[in-house]
């Protein structure tokens, strides 16, 4: 087993060339200030004109997207009562974390602050991408930040607090009430509701979930099923541990839903996310699995404005099971220039009144109890998104090597399924060592 140092420097320099290979894609854009070019080294929170770099994800320019209309107008505000300008950075979603490392390993970051995927945590600080914020937080109020919020927050690890979640995500049941009027808790309930909705209208599937071989199936249900059966997806340094019976069990269930029940569609394993999300909001699937991220599209469709679509915990072996919770997330990058002033934009965003307005776009929950109590948050199904996050929340099991290994697992998941006359307790066990030679050279 390689110690964390040489994992370390192996992940680093895997990103590296990754990131080297696909030109990361990014673009900057002034959001602030004509000169892009002001996260200079001597750069302090005290100069006369202060100005930080953010990484994020979205255009700046694209008006028609109401996520960035609404994250330009708090950066108005941000500046407006600081008097510290942003320039704005910008990288594809799933290119950030790359391009965090590489340039923060090449000493030089692009910019002082980041937005980071909560469940990317592990992989960051293995590559000594971040900052350790614990000194940070004795400057911030968290007394009435949810549990979810410090846990994402830390590495468990050494126990330090590397990043300042900016909202929070979970998955559940989204159920139609015309086809499904009281929704399943448990597996077996599960298999009963699909069942009964499909032999209602033969051209109506009982249960769907997005399955392809990437990351999300296990994000989505097969770590929640797996926890909810007693078992686990890794070992505490990482490395492989998702062949046990928990998991067979998971994936043996999806693949009856789909080849003997026949409740669940092909499209699961064919077609993109929102094609399947369109399928239901058309009324043709009666259960879904989905994160709360799509709660937009879900609550503004025909079904959602009457009133018909509800939320539920995933359904896992003998009752509610624990819900992957992630979220978008501050961090700063460990040779950040600008540390402090990085630090002024964090405590900006978790003031109460800008963590409502930021989860009226984002489609996220805010990370401070206090503003639940807005009127927005009491209403549409949220009271239900809220409390399943207070009571099935769970976090992804500790990858160092996340993508790699979830697609591993995703794999077997979606090979099962289109062939179910494989031996799956052979493949779980020859994934999970393949990964593990490959990795940590078991």
């Amino acid at each position: 087993m390689k110690r964390k140092k040489i994992l370390s420097l192996f992940l680093a320099v895997c990103i590296i060339i990754t990131t080297a290979l696909t030109g990361c894609g990014e673009s900057s854009n002034d959001t602030a200030s004509p000169n892009n070019e002001t996260a200079k080294e001597d750069d302090t929170i005290e100069s006369t004109d202060k100005t930080l770099t953010l990484m994020h994800y979205f255009d700046p320019n694209d008006t028609q997207d109401p996520y960035s209309v609404g994250f330009m107008k708090l950066i108005e505000g941000f500046t407006a009562e600081t008097g510290i300008k942003v320039n704005l950075e910008t990288v594809p979603w799933n290119e950030i974390e790359s391009k965090l490392v590489m340039t923060n390993q090449s000493g030089n970051p692009t910019c002082d602050i980041s937005w980071v995927s909560s469940q990317k945590l592990a992989s960051l600080v293995n590559a000594g991408a971040l900052l350790p914020l614990d000194d940070y937080y004795k400057d911030l109020d968290t007394s009435d930040f949810i549990d979810q919020a410090i846990d994402a927050a830390t590495f468990p690890g050494d126990g330090k607090k590397y990043l300042v979640e900016a909202s929070v995500h979970s998955r559940g049941l989204w159920y139609n009430t015309d086809l499904i009027q009281t929704p399943p808790a448990d597996w077996n309930e599960l298999i009963d509701a699909a069942v009964s909705a499909n032999a209602q209208d033969n051209n109506i599937y009982g249960f769907a979930a997005y399955t392809p071989k990437t990351y999300d199936p296990c994000e989505l249900y097969l770590g929640p099923f797996t926890w909810s059966a007693g078992g686990q997806l890794a070992n505490e340094d990482g490395s492989a541990a998702w062949d046990n019976e928990a998991t067979k069990e998971s994936i043996q269930l999806v693949s009856d839903l789909k080849n003997k029940h026949k409740v669940m569609p092909e499209s699961c394993f064919t077609s993109d996310r929102a094609e399947i999300l369109e399928t239901f909001l058309n009324g043709k699937i009666a259960m879904l699995l989905e994160g709360t991220f799509a709660y937009a599209p879900i609550m503004e469709s025909e079904l959602g404005q009457s009133g018909k679509i509800k939320f539920a915990p995933i359904p896992g072996k003998n009752g509610p099971a624990p819900c992957f919770t992630n979220g978008w997330s501050m961090g700063i990058p460990s040779n950040s220039k600008q540390p402090d002033l990085a630090w002024e934009f964090v405590k900006y965003m978790v003031k109460p009144e800008v963590q409502i307005e930021h989860s009226k776009f984002d489609g996220g929950l805010p990370i401070l109890n206090a503003s639940y109590n807005d009127d927005f948050f009491k209403t549409n199904q949220y009271p239900e998104i809220a409390d399943n996050l207070k009571n099935n929340s769970g976090t992804m099991d500790p990858f160092v090597y996340y993508q790699e290994a979830l697609e591993s697992l995703s794999t077997v998941n979606m090979s099962y399924a289109i062939d179910p006359t494989q031996d799956l307790e052979k493949m779980l066990t020859d994934s999970a060592q393949d990964f593990n030679k490959k990795y940590y050279n078991d």
